[in-house]
């Protein structure tokens, strides 16, 4: 019994070193999934990890959720992904993908206001263009909550004519 004991215990660190050597090789070389195609993905405002990690696999851009999880806990900084819409190409490594989610390089998109618009015809452009939902706009147009929030017009009671061209 103490021979089959000593074994375990001394086995133990070549367990761990497997386990490094794996979680290191794909951390660095391996890819987040096999499918080949870049996709665009939306992190919501306050997503966790987790849900970062469903985002992913949801758009089959994951094939080792758990790896992924992992690495990412092992890194600490994890909490620090930005909201946003992220094209992610499934080929990147796990690093790079990591890197590039906490960068907050996301998706831009170019928008022009035409000059004279008022803020109704802005938020229908905006729709018609899916970068957003007119009534969501609407709302926030005198919502003195979320102007105050701003920080931008103290004064301001409502959003029309803050939207101006070549801004």
């Amino acid at each position: 019994q103490l021979k089959i004991l000593l074994i375990l215990i001394s086995s133990v660190p070549l367990y761990l070193g497997i386990f490094g050597a794996t979680l290191s090789s794909y951390y660095f070389h391996g890819v987040l999934s096999t499918q080949t195609a870049t996709a665009s993905i939306m992190i919501p405002r306050g997503a966790s990890f987790r849900k970062v990690i469903t985002i992913l696999q949801e758009q089959n851009l994951l094939d080792h959720p758990l790896w992924f999880e992992l690495l990412g806990i092992l890194r600490k900084d994890y909490t620090k992904i930005k909201a946003g819409e992220f094209e992610i190409n499934p080929q990147w490594s796990p690093q790079k993908t990591l890197d590039y989610l906490i960068s907050g390089k996301s998706r831009l998109h170019r928008f022009t206001i035409p000059e004279g618009w008022n803020f109704q015809e802005i938020v229908e452009k905006l729709e018609q263009t899916g970068l957003g939902n007119k009534n969501y706009y609407l709302r926030l147009k005198n919502d003195l909550n979320f102007i105050k929030k701003q920080e931008l017009f103290p004064e301001a009671d409502s959003l029309e004519g803050f939207l101006f061209p070549e801004t």
